[in-house]
């Protein structure tokens, strides 16, 4: 992807005069550092990082190496959380998404708004299906 303009101009620059830039993975299978994480499903533990700077732009000497451990701290979200299935809709009955933001009421809903007739809150999700306690 090219640059845009701001980034042309004003450069994020995080370290200059880097010869190498490497970075390791370790692999709990195999108790060891690989240099290519092929597990596609699993994010790495542990990601090794090392950088190996020069004086200037045309020394090839390396003046300086830095390497650090990065935990990547992460927990899988359980299969229920990822598809939270609602108190009385069916699971095969899809809820299709409706207009308005996560954790808002839709267009028109106050927050606590009582079903017509009755004293319980109604619950509106998005695509106009509705649950009350």
């Amino acid at each position: 992807m090219d640059m845009d303009k701001e980034e042309k101009e004003v450069p994020l620059v995080l370290a200059k005069n880097v010869k190498e830039f490497k970075t390791e993975f370790w692999d709990l299978r195999l108790q060891d550092w690989v240099d290519e994480w092929k597990q596609t499903n699993q994010i790495p533990v542990l990601v090794k990082v090392s950088l190996k700077l020069a004086d200037n732009h045309y020394s090839r000497q390396v003046r300086e190496q830095i390497t650090r451990v990065v935990s990547l701290p992460s927990v899988t979200v359980p299969a229920i959380y990822q598809v939270p299935r609602l108190q009385g809709i069916p699971q095969n009955q899809q809820i299709q998404p409706g207009p308005g933001q996560p954790g808002q009421p839709p267009p028109g809903q106050l927050p606590g708004q009582t079903a017509p007739g009755g004293s319980y809150p109604v619950q509106q999700f998005p695509g106009g299906s509705k649950i009350q306690p």
